[in-house]
């Protein structure tokens, strides 16, 4: 049962701290547009975010995450040395933090195990 109490005592101070800073960069600026992002990027959102389930389902949760971070920012034009460094720490942070040091069991995936 610590499980939800590491992950809220990690997410929380990150939540404050984002919406600490969104607060310190849309201080000095102008009124925007009530509809400053268009309906497609909603919906490029949304179908990122449900790929990730069939992704999860197949491929394991140890494949899918690291492959959904690589895809992500190859796909809004990072570099490539960025985008396999930051999939592999996700890859990384998944096995050892959940699987190994809080024996979190995370889907293996029909397709690999």
């Amino acid at each position: 049962m610590r499980f939800p109490w590491l992950v809220g005592g990690v997410v929380i101070p990150l939540l404050i701290w984002q919406v600490v800073m969104e607060i310190r960069t849309h201080k000095g600026q102008e009124e925007e547009e009530e509809d400053s992002l268009p309906l497609r990027s909603y919906i490029a959102g949304l179908g990122w975010f449900v790929a990730v389930f069939p992704a999860v389902y197949l491929l394991g949760f140890l494949v899918a995450a690291p492959l959904y971070v690589f895809c992500a920012l190859k796909l809004r034009g990072e570099n490539w040395w960025l985008s396999v460094l930051l999939a592999s720490a996700t890859g990384v942070f998944f096995y050892f933090g959940l699987h190994v040091a809080l024996k979190v069991p995370l889907h293996e995936g029909v397709l690999w195990w």
